[in-house]
């Protein structure tokens, strides 16, 4: 069944990367076990797989294979006899211009239909008949076939997936039917309020100079035939193709997660390691990184006829810088509960029914370009007012730091979330996928909780000084239509 395809510049939370080298003393190295090795070991060793390393708190083991090819297993028992498998073919909309631009959409549609693209169609057939699945995904620095189901079936799926990558069958049927499915997604997307919204507030960001920050329009995917999205495919995976990243979670044991990777993935063409500086260079904006930005956007009609929305904040932390990604997450939190009960004093008398508030931390694979925001939808006479109190609170929340009856309720529930997340084999799997491209280790990732619990009101003021200065401050006003004023006739 084709997949739902989504883009996405932001992740939940960011992913994790293990250590190229010499390990940190919290983890375990584990090398490559000979055919002659003592049988305990043996089980272990396979053709393909060159280093391991274990990290101790989080148990995830992530390994090198001989060619290139990152992958990381972690064992979690949560859903029995379960497993969700992620490959991450590293690049994404960084590989496009404006030549390609919706590429990376339109490949992902088009893999995610693998019933039809798969090389061999007694395989795909005997798979549909089993309790396994594989959705493919277009992210701005990946694309992603995310397999989950039964492990017994998964290794078949994987399977399948390495084939679908190296010898995809793109017939023009399936780029068509691709195509009709990510029109009607555009459209159906141009009449929510919130996606227009931010697809404005983007283009604001990086001032529109770099054609892959552009939302694709359908004149984009009219130009996409078969023979580019195969070849598009073909010059990731062939040797010295996009490097790749893969993450085995559920329940799965070690062994048995090495000896399904390493026929399959462990057979690619060579290529080089996945560290974070992959794609460095393309992780730029063509127009180089943004300053501040103080912008009024008019005219666009799902914000409401006589409303505005008001976005204030800076630019903020890289993918990479996980705490400071916590923090501020918390102060954003704080920030917005401030904004409401500030909004309901007199000099505003604005209800609750009468403002729309919301905050967004939104770390991006660009360079400079992640974004810690408040947002306030309000009667466009009151925009202005309403932007200086939330620039107010920003700045006394950089200057002063919050309470700790502010920061503890909050930093609580966000440690429950971390939690939760935690035991979700599909959020391990994904943010394992691109852990190394982003360079933070697996133990970091499984101390979210922790680190909520350790917070101070001096930390979360001390991280936002880092990224409120006046030159990466953000200042956009999206303006919907002006009301018309209708006046009896004499």
């Amino acid at each position: 069944m084709r997949a739902v395809m989504g883009i996405s510049v932001c992740l939940v939370a960011a992913a994790c990367g293990a250590v190229i080298g010499t390990p940190p003393p919290e983890e375990r190295v584990v090398p490559a076990v000979p055919p002659g090795a003592p049988a305990a070991s043996r089980s272990l060793w396979c053709e393909n797989v060159v280093e391991m390393q274990t990290a101790r708190r989080s148990g995830v083991t992530s390994i090198w294979l001989s060619n290139g090819v990152r992958v990381h297993h972690l064992r979690i028992g949560t859903r029995p006899g379960q497993v969700v498998a992620t490959i991450a073919l590293l690049g994404g909309k960084l590989l496009e211009d404006a030549s390609s631009h919706g590429m990376t959409e339109i490949t992902a549609s088009v893999l995610g239909d693998w019933e039809t693209v798969a090389p061999s169609a007694t395989a795909a057939a005997r798979l549909t008949r089993q309790d396994v699945s594989i959705k493919a995904t277009a992210w701005m620095d990946a694309l992603t076939l995310q397999i989950s189901g039964s492990a017994a079936d998964a290794g078949a799926a994987i399977s399948i997936a390495r084939e679908l990558l190296a010898r995809p069958t793109v017939a023009r049927e399936s780029v068509d039917a691709a195509r009709q499915e990510l029109v009607r997604g555009l459209r159906m997307s141009g009449a929510d309020a919130r996606t227009v919204i931010l697809r404005e507030t983007d283009r604001a960001l990086d001032g529109g100079a770099d054609a892959r920050m552009f939302p694709v329009q359908e004149r984009d995917l009219g130009a996409i035939s078969a023979e580019r999205v195969s070849e598009w495919v073909r010059q990731q995976t062939r040797e010295n193709g996009s490097a790749i990243e893969v993450a085995i979670v559920g329940d799965l044991a070690l062994a048995d997660a090495l000896a399904m990777v390493d026929t399959t993935l462990g057979t690619l063409p060579r290529r080089e390691r996945v560290s974070p500086r992959t794609n460095i260079a393309r992780r730029v904006l063509v127009g180089g990184p943004p300053a501040a930005v103080q912008k009024d956007i008019v005219g666009i009609t799902p914000v409401g006829t006589g409303r505005v929305m008001v976005v204030r904040g800076c630019f903020g932390p890289e993918m990479g810088e996980l705490a400071e990604q916590r923090a501020l997450r918390a102060l954003i939190r704080i920030t917005t509960a401030r904004i409401k009960v500030r909004l309901a004093e007199p000099q505003f008398g604005m209800s609750a029914s009468a403002v729309d508030i919301s905050s967004a931390l939104t770390p991006t694979p660009m360079v400079g370009l992640g974004t810690v925001l408040v947002m306030a939808t309000v009667d466009a006479s009151k925009g202005a007012a309403v932007g200086a109190a939330i620039d107010a609170e920003l700045a006394a929340l950089a200057a002063v730091p919050p309470t700790v009856d502010e920061l503890l309720p909050i930093a609580d529930e966000l440690g429950k979330q971390v939690t939760q997340l935690e035991e979700k084999p599909v959020y391990w799997s994904g943010v394992l996928a691109r852990c190394n491209s982003q360079g933070i280790e697996p133990d970091e990732i499984a101390s979210g909780a922790a680190y909520y619990k350790a917070l101070t009101p001096e930390k979360v003021s001390e991280v936002f000084r880092k990224f409120w200065r006046n030159e990466r401050r953000i200042a956009i006003t999206v303006r919907g239509p002006e009301r018309v004023e209708l006046r009896d006739k004499k």
